[in-house]
């Protein structure tokens, strides 16, 4: 993947200009992993509200996992779980399953009346991640991806998180501002 990413870049501003957004903007790129604990899934449209509003000269485009937009109802099972907490959680998924169609509701409608924001479907990550300026993300792989560009990462580490790896949880503070 990152292979693809270099090789297959695009430039900024031809990007940005696809997407209708001003190059001479400073462009902040907000993704998100697909579980839970995701951005996407824990805030929503709020997220990319609050950059705007914190931001207003910049740019905002939000992506997530493919998962997302696929609206998956499973989600990574942590292999320290027990069998019980296993079975518990997924019960809770299937009696109360996560609400994508809101979710999209808001993000779409965001996309309608803010002029500065788009939202990305995961085949446009590689070149949202091209037109950043700075990225927000969770604990995504493109966190990894985007240390290619060398520029600032902001990195949200949900609470209650408990990586799998510790050796990936500490490359991503690495590569973090």
């Amino acid at each position: 993947r990152l292979d693809r990413l270099w090789r297959h870049r695009r430039e900024r501003g031809e990007v940005l200009r696809e997407l209708g957004l001003d190059p001479g903007r400073p462009t902040v790129v907000v993704t998100s992993h697909w579980t839970p604990l995701g951005n996407l899934r824990r805030f929503g449209s709020a997220l990319p509200k609050a950059v705007l509003s914190a931001l207003p000269q910049a740019n905002v485009v939000q992506t997530g996992h493919p998962n997302v937009w696929q609206r998956v109802r499973y989600d990574i099972a942590d292999p320290r779980a027990s069998l019980l907490s296993r079975a518990v959680r997924r019960l809770r998924r299937e009696i109360a399953p996560f609400d994508y169609d809101s979710l999209f509701r808001g993000l779409e409608a965001l996309a309608r009346t803010e002029p500065r924001y788009r939202l990305v479907p995961p085949d446009g990550t590689f070149d949202a991640l091209a037109a950043a300026d700075v990225l927000v993300t969770d604990w995504s792989s493109v966190t990894v991806e985007f240390t290619l560009f060398d520029k600032p990462i902001v990195l949200h580490r949900p609470p209650g998180l408990r990586p799998f790896d510790r050796e990936l949880d500490a490359a991503y503070f690495a590569a973090s501002h």
